[in-house]
């Protein structure tokens, strides 16, 4: 029972991450800091206007046809 609740759970985590983009930043934080422990992570708001930023320079807004 535990077992099948931890399932439900990490997936409503999963599911919710990817609606509100905290899957995108954690993924974010991840990559930067393999491939440069020292490099400088942007901040949430920071990677959140460069997403929106980069949505809005591709056509239709970013929307996908398919």
């Amino acid at each position: 029972m535990r077992r099948a609740l931890g399932g439900v759970r990490w997936y409503l985590t999963e599911l919710l991450g990817e609606i509100t983009g905290d899957n995108a930043y954690r993924r974010y934080c991840e990559r930067a800091r393999r491939q440069d422990p020292r490099a400088e992570v942007l901040d949430r708001g920071a990677f959140e206007r460069c997403r929106a930023e980069e949505r809005a320079a591709r056509p239709n807004g970013g929307a996908r046809c398919c």
